[in-house]
């Protein structure tokens, strides 16, 4: 038996690429019609990032051909799910598995860098690469920001020297390069700002309890 993905509805928008972080429901059984897991009888949505080895390969695969809203059977011979020595006691060996599976929503992932100002009220107020204790109040935080935005926006500065030189996160040795992320990897308020920007933006002043930040993104 070969890997099958057969579909039952049309979704909605683009088809979910390899990468994008999911949220799905499905419902998992044997070939004897037994169910071994399913998200539906729990009301649990499962979420994870796909088409990076997080799963198996028939849901790698087989997600990435839905859209928002389309529910699918995944069948999945045991090359695309646990192999010959299956997952036990719950799989057994050589197993052919069953899923429906509904994708409930995707996004896919930013790559961003940014710049941060700490203050004395910051979470961790303290410079590690600097190795020195930040005593700024956050007014004073505010201001340097708006400062740096300004000598980029206005008077052309490379935002990546910048970070280099003041940005107080680790990030600062790579440009303030944070890679990329997906939702619920970043505190809430830099997330936010973050997916709202378009590629090559930059936000407005961002307040995190790190510090004050302005993000660029850049994928």
């Amino acid at each position: 038996m070969s890997f099958k993905v057969e579909k039952h509805n049309e979704g909605s928008g683009p088809t979910c690429p390899a990468g994008a972080f999911v949220k799905v429901h499905y419902h998992g059984t044997l070939a004897d019609g037994s169910v071994f897991d399913s998200s539906v009888q729990r009301n649990e949505p499962f979420e994870f990032q796909v088409g990076v080895g997080q799963v198996i390969k028939g849901w790698d695969e087989g997600v990435t051909q839905l859209k928002k809203g389309q529910k699918a059977t995944l069948t999945c011979p045991p090359d695309y799910a646990y192999g010959a020595d299956g997952y036990p006691p719950v799989i057994p060996k050589n197993a052919t598995l069953t899923f429906q599976v509904e994708l409930l929503e995707f996004s896919t992932p930013v790559q961003c860098s940014h710049i941060l100002l700490k203050h004395q009220g910051s979470r961790n107020p303290f410079d590690r690469l600097r190795n020195k204790e930040v005593t700024r109040s956050k007014q004073e935080a505010v201001s340097g920001i708006q400062d740096i935005r300004r000598r980029i926006t206005e008077q052309g500065e490379s935002f990546e020297q910048i970070a280099k030189q003041v940005s107080e996160c680790g990030s600062s040795q790579n440009g303030g390069d944070l890679g990329l992320f997906g939702p619920g990897q970043m505190q809430k308020a830099f997330e936010d700002a973050a997916f709202a920007l378009q590629v090559g933006q930059i936000s407005d002043l961002v307040d995190t309890d790190s510090g004050i930040h302005i993000i660029l993104r850049t994928a």
